[in-house]
């Protein structure tokens, strides 16, 4: 008698899909299923010396979260605990405990394993946004949207010459409970507050403009923060460009790499290192050419 012969499907787990240069999301992008249950991969912890075993759409379908002083795929490894792939696309800063993540702003989680979309971002005092440098400076332009959940001294945004806090620079900051608009092109610095004090947990949108009168003999500076009458200040060019050559930071800066701020921004600690923004919300930044 002639038995025909029965196709089975496959038993197993599936991690990764990718169908010509497209990755697919397994479970998001079906259209039906049947049978289909979650890929216990962690059942049998393949994770040495302690370390810790999360699902994770992976080449294993896993990822090891290890303890300190191991590193590898599955914490086989000793030394740095900053290795190739540690912090998926983010950044990977080796700390006394072990080691801290700096995801992009499309990833979250200790190790940037979770896809986010930011529409109106969120600051927590360590935080900060960083953008290219300007390429012209002779007119500068500034438009900020916040919403402050304190009205502190803090940072809104800076950029300047260098790393070390010299040299010419442009800041926004709340500096007791005001907005200030302060720059240095060599000739000291220039600071224009606004005239009313903030109120936290209120959207107000700010504008910082220095630019070059036709005359050329002339460099006009104004700050407005929402309906108030805006302030202005005039100096003489001693130099019409401001040499702005750091990432324009918005937020705070960049500690990690050791920047500090210009002490003529006005807030800063007494380790020198700059007082940042306290949840202020939806930041928008314009530095365009001229």
């Amino acid at each position: 008698m002639f038995v025909r012969p029965v196709c089975t499907g496959y038993g197993g787990c599936i991690s990764r899909l990718v169908i010509g240069k497209k990755e697919v999301d397994i479970i998001k992008e079906t259209l039906t299923k049947e049978g289909v249950t979650d890929c216990e991969t962690c059942a049998v912890n393949p994770c040495e010396n302690n370390g810790v075993c999360q699902e994770a759409q992976t080449k294993q379908g896993y990822k090891c979260i290890c303890p300190r002083g191991f590193r590898g795929e599955n914490c086989s490894y000793i030394g740095d605990p900053c290795y190739q792939g540690a912090c998926g696309s983010g950044k990977c800063v080796s700390s006394g405990s072990g080691l801290k993540c700096m995801c992009p702003l499309n990833k979250a989680g200790d190790r940037c394993e979770r896809s986010i979309s930011i529409v109106q971002p969120a600051f927590s005092g360590e935080s900060y946004l960083a953008y290219p440098a300007p390429k012209a400076n002779h007119k500068l332009k500034i438009a900020l949207k916040i919403n402050p959940s304190e009205v502190s001294d803090s940072l809104l945004l800076y950029s300047a010459q260098n790393e070390q806090g010299t040299g010419d620079f442009v800041s926004l900051s709340i500096k007791d409970r005001h907005v200030e608009f302060r720059f240095n092109s060599g000739q000291g610095p220039v600071i224009l507050r606004s005239r009313h004090e903030l109120k936290p947990g209120h959207w107000v949108t700010i504008s910082a403009v220095r630019d070059q009168k036709e005359d050329g003999r002339t460099i006009h500076s104004r700050l407005a923060v929402d309906k108030e009458a805006h302030v202005s200040k005039s100096e003489p060019p001693h130099k019409a460009a401001l040499s702005l050559r750091t990432f324009v930071f918005v937020g705070g800066i960049n500690r990690q790499s050791g920047m500090r701020l210009a002490p003529d921004v006005g807030i800063l600690t007494t380790d020198g290192h700059s007082r940042l923004s306290k949840k202020t919300l939806s930041c928008r930044c314009r530095l365009p050419e001229k």
